[in-house]
């Protein structure tokens, strides 16, 4: 498993090379062009393929989902090596999307950052630029520009802290998902060990679906609180604490930091996943000649591909599309903020009361976080569950019970038996459901139904129980009228 993880990094890490040299040309070509106006308009290029994107994106899980159902309606092996097929296709047309996604956010994010500084003071605006009427100066020059120097300290931390921000925010993620993956073991365990028959599979019983929904949904809403905090106080903190210029450094460091590692997450979650289906598929059988033991479904190989795809779930799934969200967002909140900052550090009070709060909030709600996961895994370990076992189906008849209980060759045909199973056609009529009426059985007709009050009848979904039948008969001396003549000591017809 380890040598397939590694694979997995290696092809991630390499797939940022040329998408990443693609972004960088659109924007050296886009600037040279009508400046930082261009480059917006490329965002906008990007993003009007949204239709596509969409459609590529949603491929993947339509072809999964229909996988899974194929699966669990037991329809033929082919059917789900053909799914799979088509999910490994979704997975690489998803990855192209998701790609889409993270180069349009790097141009959005590029846009609104010339925006932000603007706004901000640091570099005049276009309208300065220009004269308002002939012969009066315009509000600002070209040349008066604060620059934000990359040799400034506050500049440079805060440059340091926006690269090292996507990769929190992508641990918080995936630990999410982890959380989220034990809750739901520890909760299937619990229904496996206390809900009779479902582990083996027996007709009729369901398992408790709304309860590992809930926990799904839960960790789904709480868990991404933390995240979402740290990307919306984090410009905040360091604009309100730094200055503007920081804010500039914090930005640039999470756009170029978030974008490669987003791309480099959804193409090792990809393939980590269609290592696995090449190895379910028997691609390596075919392509080494190694039988199926070896490399087929249930092979070590495919054991360690399995536990690649583990890895790749979340990679691909939450934390490599979610990289595109944080670089907007955070660049939003910054834009909105900055004019209500300083250039510099001069009201950093602000910013470390901003940090209390945030510190404080969120040590407060992972405490209540933890002990809510921590009551949920208690419950399932403890509590029993209320699910009931349906009633066991009925016989065809309320006379008959499945399986060789008595052979009818040992059935002597002048008894009460025997005549009753010669009137509904013999065994066959009894396991065809033959028998309606208990009253049209010989010796149980309408003559003779004050005896059969006095006598053991099943009554309606109850099995025939012999024992209390005989123990009832021999309380009402023998049987009556209706018990049919006794066995004599003749040998049974052959």
């Amino acid at each position: 498993a380890g040598a397939v993880v590694i694979q997995g990094l290696g092809i991630g890490m390499l797939s940022v090379v040329m998408p990443l040299l693609l972004v960088v040309a659109v924007i050296i070509g886009s600037y040279n062009l009508l400046g930082s106006y261009t480059i917006a308009l490329s965002a906008v290029g990007m993003l009007s393929t949204l239709g596509i994107t969409m459609a590529t994106d949603a491929y993947g899980p339509v072809a999964d989902n229909a996988g899974g159902i194929a699966e669990m309606a037991e329809l033929d092996p082919a059917v789900r090596e053909n799914t799979d097929a088509l999910d490994a296709l979704g997975n690489t047309t998803a990855a192209t999307g998701k790609g889409f996604s993270n180069g349009s956010a790097v141009l959005t994010a590029y846009a609104l950052l010339a925006a932000l500084v603007a706004d901000s003071g640091l570099a005049p605006a276009p309208r300065q630029l220009v004269a308002v009427f002939p012969g009066v100066p315009p509000q600002a020059f070209i040349f008066n520009v604060n620059v934000v120097s990359l040799i400034d300290v506050y500049v440079v931390a805060s440059l340091f802290i926006g690269i090292m921000l996507p990769y929190l925010f992508g641990a918080l993620t995936m630990l999410a998902v982890s959380r989220a993956a034990q809750a739901m073991i520890v909760e299937v365990r619990r229904q496996f060990r206390e809900i009779d028959g479902l582990k083996a599979g027996k007709p009729g019983v369901v398992p408790e679906h709304i309860k590992c929904i809930n926990i799904s949904t839960r960790a789904a809403i709480m868990e991404m609180v933390l995240p979402g905090l740290i990307a919306i106080m984090s410009p905040l903190i360091i604009g309100f604490g730094f200055g503007q210029k920081a804010l500039v450094g914090l930005l640039l460091g999470a756009i170029g930091s978030g974008y490669m590692l987003g791309i480099m997450m959804s193409n090792a979650g990809g393939a980590w996943d269609n290592a696995k289906k090449l190895s379910e598929a028997g691609f390596y059988m075919k392509e080494r000649g190694l039988p199926k033991e070896m490399a087929g479904k249930g092979s070590e190989w495919h054991k360690a591909t399995v536990a690649g795809d583990t890895v790749g779930d979340p990679f691909k799934d939450t934390s490599g599309p979610s990289m595109n969200i944080l670089i907007k967002l955070m660049t939003v909140f910054g834009l909105v903020t900055v004019p209500l900052m300083n250039p510099d550090l001069e009201d950093g009070w602000i910013g470390l009361i901003l940090l209390g709060c945030t510190l404080l909030f969120g040590g407060l709600f992972w405490l209540w976080n933890s002990s809510i996961n921590a009551k949920v895994r208690e419950e399932a370990k403890n509590v029993p569950t209320t699910y009931q076992l349906p009633p066991p189906p009925l016989p065809k008849s309320p006379f008959y019970e499945a399986g060789p209980v008595v052979d009818a060759r040992y059935i002597d045909p002048r008894s009460a038996l025997g005549e009753g199973m010669a009137e509904v056609g013999g065994d066959a009529g009894m396991q065809g459901g033959v028998y309606k009426d208990i009253f049209s059985v010989p010796g149980m007709d309408g003559a003779y139904r004050t005896d059969v009050q006095e006598r053991y009848v099943p009554q309606e979904g109850e099995y025939f129980d012999g024992d209390k039948a005989r123990t009832m008969d021999a309380l009402s001396g023998g049987g009556g009228a209706g018990a049919g003549p006794d066995f004599d000591d003749e040998a049974p017809p052959a």
